[in-house]
């Protein structure tokens, strides 16, 4: 083994004599070599720096340069594995489901040979065959459960299926029936371990994929011809010890019932066995919307959207991060809340005691329960667990950019912005030490200081553009009660079925704060099997729609006014790609700024998503942009795009990456989004056909004053184009649903039609309420002529 020695520090012996002599060293890393202590003199190793002749007692290594980024990656949380590494929760969950069909089919195999094994049945080599292969089996579930604890995953148990006690049969006999029997085990255990192959290739998992194909296909396809001769063999014998028979007729029939008896056998395990799996396999947490977990949530993903390639031969040179907050406590409301729900069940469970009833279906936890922030005055921090989420963030994106942070530390080149709210300074401050981590002198990880600055509360129009708008805070509170009657259903559903199936008089606002629990407990603290285990996977799900369905009318495209009021981010973002596009042209490298770095809310990062149009549609891009009103997310079990434990978790984040091309490309400049640090694609923008232009060609002229011209003039004064150039220009340059375009086109096409819009106009009442009449009939018109024929709804406006 060879041991790296800091290159100034020199080698003594107890007298302080220089033992260069006796040990050889290389140029770069001083490394030990066949050093032997001489006989008698008990020589000890000691490390000096430079010529300084007092000793310094040990020897300093460094550890290899090839493992410095590895060293950063090492979990700290105890919990977290420290082995694991480029292995997905899916292939987690794979291995766990098949270690229970392994101990499933080895059971099925004992009950078999403790079934050949009685004294009037006797059949010894069957039953040393099922004993043994009953063996192997177990033995499989346990090496899949070495190989799972080998890869940092977790062993998850599950429920094992009781198996038949008896086999005999009365056509085919109790030999030919359990040889069949094991050969469809045999095939199942087969479709298993290629559904487990299937996985870890689709997760690039090569290791996962080598173990299952050298140790277990193989063998499988040999079990499984093993097997089929031996019922071949049987068949031929038939029951008893005689040959049947039989006319064609009567084997055809026989055959048939055999099959029809095999395939409901098998049916009945397969069946059973994912039954017994699902409520295992349905992780709750994977569905708490906004207060989903980062870690959890964001390797989910549509395997449908192919990542674009166009960009290999670009370099970054600035990225942009809008980034929520990591996991934090429950708010001091909230806590009281969850303090006086204790009470409520107390109530509950006392009037079920004084009406004599029996508390048998009421769950163990419920009965003396309290908040496990009882007793809390503070609330609302950034936890330990959302430190870690930020942290291990900024390790990522230096890892996934490292030309763009490869320059000295300077607060201009590397600009960290935040809120003034405790746990999003404290978010930023988590990701700036995973960023920075190595690139200074401060403690054992090598940390450095760094600047985050934030605006004041009352005037923060750029990360908390939503506390200063008076216009949307009127909004909230006019949805408020048609928001709580789209939830009511639910809500009543879900009430009725809590109380039958516990005895307890829930009411509609007490399975509110059951939910809210459960959220915090499986969130916060990984506990499922309390608030969350009385609500079904059906249950979960719609409950959480209901959540999102609030998040989608309050906070995204529900009402533009949700994500216009976002303009001066958007503004801010634009004008950063601008400027680090002059800088790069104009001045050396590493005099510009390299990163916009920003840590904010919920309410922060989803207007921003709905401003660059992600998780859409390309039909409701359009709308998006006519200003017209969407429909809302589809209830269960329809699919939808708009999920908030994809749109805004915890430390959820968006980054918009500027790239430099080279100069033969029709382009110079490209964007590049990633939503949680996955490609994600950006719509295809609206585009305004020319008839249109010319037909309206006398409103655009009669209207040069209006809004609508500095819009038009901002759009044609880049290029130097003409109305309609740009109306019809090069339809092949849009983003047309990649995650990358061109910084012109992104500009023009994504972000333009809400940079029209004024933040003081829209979140002032008096302004709008003076507003000049003239844009608004413009706008009429506009739409009257895009808007679908059977469209009874006129264009949306701001509602104040």
């Amino acid at each position: 083994m060879l041991l790296k020695v800091a290159p100034a520090f020199a080698l003594l012996n107890t007298h302080g004599e220089n033992l260069s002599s006796v040990i050889s060293f290389s140029s770069h890393g001083s490394v030990l070599k066949n050093f032997s202590a001489k006989s008698g003199n008990g020589l000890i190793v000691c490390a000096s720096k430079g010529s300084n002749s007092k000793p310094l007692t040990g020897v300093i290594f460094e550890p290899f340069e090839e493992v410095k980024k590895e060293l950063m990656l090492v979990p700290t949380v105890p919990h977290v594995s420290l082995a694991r590494q480029k292995f997905t929760d899916q292939s987690e969950a794979a291995l766990n489901e098949q270690i229970n069909v392994e101990y499933n089919v080895s059971y099925v195999y004992h009950a078999m040979y403790a079934y050949f094994d009685r004294d009037n049945v006797a059949l010894k080599g069957l039953a040393k065959f099922f004993k043994e292969s009953s063996e192997e089996e177990r033995e499989h579930a346990e090496k899949f459960m070495e190989y799972q604890n080998k890869r940092g995953g977790k062993v998850k148990l599950q429920s094992i299926l009781m198996p038949l006690s008896e086999f005999d049969h009365a056509e085919k006999g109790d030999a030919l029936y359990a040889m069949e029997l094991a050969l469809s085990l045999e095939k199942l255990t087969n479709e298993k371990l290629l559904n487990l192959h299937a996985v870890a290739t689709r997760n690039n998992d090569v290791q996962l994929a080598d173990f299952v194909e050298n140790k277990y296909l193989h063998e499988q396809v040999e079990a499984i011809k093993k097997i089929s001769e031996y019922v071949a063999q049987l068949r031929r014998v038939g029951k008893g010890h005689g040959i049947r028979k039989n006319s064609k007729e009567e084997m055809l029939k026989n055959s048939m019932n055999v099959a029809l008896l095999l395939l409901i056998q098998l049916l009945l395990i397969v069946i059973a066995v994912q039954y017994s799996t699902a409520d295992e396999s349905f992780d709750v947490r994977q569905h708490l919307s906004t207060v989903s977990r980062y870690g959890i949530v964001k390797d989910i993903s549509d395997d449908s959207f192919a990542p674009s390639q166009n960009l290999d031969q670009c370099t970054p040179i600035h990225l942009n991060l809008v980034a929520r907050h990591g996991t934090r406590a429950p708010t001091k409301k909230r806590i009281r809340e969850l303090e006086d729900f204790a009470a409520r069940l107390e109530v509950l469970v006392r009037d079920v005691k004084e009406q004599k009833q029996s508390l048998d279906k009421i769950p163990a936890w419920l009965m003396g329960w309290n908040s496990p922030w009882k007793g809390k005055r503070t609330g609302g921090e950034l936890i330990s667990e959302g430190e870690d989420e930020l942290y291990h963030l900024g390790i990522r994106v230096r890892e996934q950019f490292p030309s763009l942070f490869s320059e000295e530390y300077h607060p201009a080149i590397y600009s960290i912005k935040t809120t003034q709210v405790p746990r999003a300074s404290a978010s930023a401050v988590a990701f700036g030490m995973g960023l920075f981590s190595g690139k200074g002198k401060l403690g054992p990880g090598g940390h450095r200081a760094f600047a985050v600055t934030s605006e004041s509360r009352a005037s923060d129009t750029v990360l908390r553009f939503h506390d200063c708008c008076q216009s949307y805070k009127d909004f909230r509170r006019s949805q408020e009660p048609t928001v709580k009657k789209l939830k009511e259903p639910v809500l009543d559903e879900i009430t009725h079925e809590l109380v039958k199936q516990y005895g307890l008089n829930f009411t509609k606002q007490d399975v509110s704060s059951l939910w809210f629990l459960c959220k915090q407990e499986a969130s916060l603290l990984n506990i499922t099997n309390q608030a969350c285990s009385l609500f079904s996977p059906a249950e979960v799900s719609l409950l959480e729609w209901a959540d999102d369905l609030e998040l989608f009318i309050l906070k995204g495209y529900g009402n533009s006014l949700n994500y216009r009021m976002g303009v001066p981010l958007l503004e801010d973002v634009i004008q950063s790609m601008e400027q680090a596009i002059k800088a790069k042209e104009g001045y050396a490298p590493g005099s510009y700024e390299k990163a916009r770095l920003r840590f904010a809310h919920a309410e922060t990062l989803l207007p921003f998503s709905c401003l660059i149009g992600l998780f859409l549609e390309e039909s409701e891009f359009e709308l998006i942009q006519r200003e017209q009103t969407l429909q809302y997310p589809p209830k269960p079990p329809k699919t939808r795009n708009w999920r908030g434990n994809m749109v805004a978790p915890f430390a959820g984040n968006n980054m918009l990456v500027l790239y430099s091309c080279a100069s033969d490309n029709s382009s110079k400049y490209f964007v590049k989004v990633l939503h949680n640090e996955r490609p994600i694609p950006i719509p295809v923008s609206f585009l305004i056909p020319a008839f249109v232009v010319l037909a309206l060609g006398s409103y655009i002229s009669y209207y040069q004053s209006s809004r609508f011209s500095l819009y038009f003039s901002f759009l044609t004064s880049e290029k130097g184009l003409t109305g309609c150039d740009v109306l019809t220009s090069n339809l092949k340059e849009g983003c047309n649903g990649s995650d990358s375009c061109p910084f012109e086109v992104f500009k023009e096409r994504i972000a333009a039609p809400h940079l029209k819009h004024d933040y003081s106009a829209l979140c002032n009442v008096n302004l709008e309420q003076k507003k000049d009449s003239a844009p608004g009939l413009f706008s009429q018109m506009f739409g009257w002529i895009f808007s679908p024929r059977n469209a009874d709804t006129p264009a949306q406006k701001v509602e104040l």
